[in-house]
């Protein structure tokens, strides 16, 4: 059986720049013994578009959506380790060879 994480997602109510992210997980997740932080930016806008006011508008949802949710994640995640997959042991059907070439070496 596979190792699972889960994760919960809550806005970042202490946002103050664009560095800062807009959603983070309530707790560091540990891969390999090693603990890290999830964090998430929304892409907002593109090179010709007003990305103030599309922050703005990312912003103001995920408030709304955090004020709805009371105490609760926007968003909840899930981790699980990926295991090899396993060989059918099936290989593709021989081609027939066409009529007449039966004495083609290959």
């Amino acid at each position: 059986m596979a190792n699972k994480t889960k994760l919960s997602v809550w806005y970042n109510d202490r946002r103050e720049t664009d560095r800062h992210p807009h959603i983070k997980a309530g707790k560091p997740v540990t891969i390999d013994g090693k603990q890290y932080w999830l964090s998430g930016w929304f892409s907002v806008g593109g090179p010709d578009d007003d990305t103030t006011v599309m922050e703005g508008r990312v912003d103001t949802f995920l408030q709304a959506l955090a004020a709805e949710n009371g105490n609760y994640p926007i968003l909840k995640l899930e981790l699980e380790e990926a295991e090899p997959r396993a060989d059918s042991g099936t290989r593709p059907a021989a081609k027939r060879p066409l009529k007449g070439d039966e004495d083609i070496p290959w």
